[in-house]
């Protein structure tokens, strides 16, 4: 790879750490907005439930979690321009497919992928 390639991957790279942690805070405080779920005294938000969860055993409602989550991460994702969402995408194992999967929802333009 040339060092021309090699610095725009890393500057990808490193663009895709601080959108995706910025992503991640975001849903993070957007689920602790939501009452929690599961009456055991100790858990304050949705976000709560889905910690105890994940580190115990996931209940009835994980799907519901999970697509609260795609929802809200996709959405941030909508909101990106077309080079910060290809930053995220060019991290991913599946590049190809989300590429294609943005593009043909007019996310950004692949052509050059």
């Amino acid at each position: 790879m040339d060092l021309r390639k090699e610095i725009a991957l890393n500057i990808s790279a490193a663009l895709s750490r601080i959108l995706s942690d910025k992503i991640t805070r975001q849903t993070i405080r957007w689920m602790q907005n939501f009452d929690t779920a599961l009456n055991m005294g100790y858990l304050k938000n949705l976000w709560d439930d889905v910690c105890y969860q994940r580190q115990t055993e996931k209940s009835f409602s994980w799907s519901y979690y999970d697509d609260m989550i795609l929802s809200f991460v996709a959405a941030q994702l909508k909101e990106l321009s077309n080079y910060e969402g290809n930053g995220i995408w060019l991290q991913t194992d599946a590049i190809y497919d989300q590429l294609d999967h943005m593009q043909s929802n007019g996310m950004t333009t692949a052509s050059a992928y």
